[in-house]
């Protein structure tokens, strides 16, 4: 049973996130993603990645669908992220992955939405292992493994 996502950014992190939807195996279906960027552009990268290399199957734009391989990517480009259709699509998952619109997704029933924010809730940012002396609250940090440019997901 596949795992149905959307994905609101499709900078560096969104990208990563369909490179390893699509891979052999994977149980993730990305059925549609937001971003602002003009469609032909979309697909150019992620179709040549500067770091991932080629995207390993065909990328087709075809209107405001994106092909890849066999499987059907909608592209929105919705500025007002609690207009985006996520309850039409039947989405299992919503990805936050521009970092600026944490907490504002209209949530569809059944639908959980994950947010991969730049800093939560505009706390001290404080990556693992640091910032963690004797006598500080390790409450009062948004804990990071680093910036998210450094930590993408990272394709198997």
């Amino acid at each position: 049973m596949s795992v149905r996502i959307g994905i609101n950014g499709f900078g560096r992190m969104g990208r990563a996130l369909v490179r390893i939807a699509v891979a052999e195996g994977s149980p993730l279906d990305v059925v549609a993603v937001n971003d602002l960027a003009p469609a032909d552009q979309l697909a150019k990268l992620l179709a040549r990645d500067s770091v991932y290399g080629r995207f390993p199957q065909e990328v087709v734009l075809e209107g405001s669908q994106l092909t890849l391989g066999s499987a059907r990517v909608q592209l929105l480009a919705e500025p007002e992220v609690k207009l985006l259709p996520w309850g039409d699509l039947d989405l299992d998952v919503v990805v936050e992955a521009t970092g600026s619109s944490v907490g504002s997704h209209r949530r569809a029933p059944s639908t959980d939405s994950v947010p991969l924010p730049r800093n939560a809730g505009q706390r001290p940012r404080r990556s693992c292992g640091r910032g963690e002396n004797a006598g500080q609250r390790r409450q009062q940090f948004h804990r990071s493994c680093g910036p998210a440019m450094a930590n993408c997901g990272t394709p198997t």
